[in-house]
């Protein structure tokens, strides 16, 4: 028996133990890209609800001059004003409508990418794995061909 085959046998442990250790950073890499998208569907969230508060506060300025200007003319009690009022309350209501569906969608994006990137991580991990248990089984069957062979006085 030679020294060699010891040897290969202990260059399939090494190459197997680095392979699934890089399993592990992959999956480990995978996880705190999962943790910056779940932080970044929370600031998505604020920024629509941002967003929803800054239309409504455009609503409330948009209103008040409304208000200023029809009662400059005195038409504060008009057909007129209340069609005005109508108006901004329903493209006030489409608007924030729009913001919180555009938020929705970015959300659930995001959430696509990070099921994905969870996905990704396991999936290397589980190649990872393969390979290594591949390359293990294979330092084996070679080390036992060589023993055999040692053994039967060819090698």
């Amino acid at each position: 028996m030679s020294l060699f085959s010891f040897l290969g046998l202990g260059f399939s442990a090494i190459a197997a133990n680095a392979q699934k250790a890089q399993g592990e950073a992959a999956l480990a890499a995978s996880k705190r890209q999962a943790y910056d998208l779940e932080t970044e569907m929370e600031v998505q969230a604020a920024q629509a609800l941002a967003k929803a508060n800054v239309r409504h506060d455009e609503y409330k300025l948009s209103m008040a001059s409304n208000m200023a200007l029809f009662s400059a003319f005195g038409n504060v009690n008009s057909a007129s004003w209340k069609a005005a009022v109508d108006r901004e309350k329903q493209v006030l209501s489409d608007d924030l409508y729009a913001i919180a569906t555009q938020g929705e969608i970015d959300i659930y994006r995001t959430k696509s990418e990070r099921r994905v990137a969870l996905e990704e991580g396991y999936a290397r991990k589980t190649a990872a794995n393969i390979g290594a248990f591949t390359t293990m089984a294979t330092g084996i069957m070679n080390f036992a061909d060589t023993y055999s062979k040692a053994g039967k006085g060819t090698g």
